[in-house]
């Protein structure tokens, strides 16, 4: 085991020691990354061809016609991650939350059912 000092005070060390799982998440939000701005390219083309576009009012419609995020990629890339695992995460735990609430109380289960 490498101790976390090394990659701390030696930072261009911090790929070689890198464990299997590590490795695997850093290619994982590569891939992630990778797809999201493929998505923001294809649309910012379709944006140029049909300017009528940037009324549609989505997200990342929003996100390219913002001139805050308009011109850097890796911010709308970055704000689409935070957006998507922000709203995972809440699903979750609503949908816990439900079945706890649920356990708690067998009458409306039998409503529900």
């Amino acid at each position: 085991m490498i101790s976390w000092s090394i990659v701390f005070f030696f930072p261009v060390m911090a790929d070689v020691y890198l464990t299997p799982a590590e490795r695997s998440m850093k290619a994982n939000a590569g891939f992630l990354r990778d797809l999201i701005s493929s998505i923001v390219d294809r649309r910012r083309e379709a944006i140029k061809k049909d300017p009528s576009l940037k009324e549609a009012g989505d997200f990342l419609t929003i996100l390219l016609t913002e001139p805050f995020f308009m011109n850097d990629n890796e911010r709308i890339i970055d704000e689409c991650l935070t957006f998507f695992f922000a709203g995972s995460q809440t699903s979750g735990i609503t949908a816990q939350n439900l079945m706890i609430a649920l356990l708690k109380n067998p009458d409306y289960q039998t409503k529900l059912r």
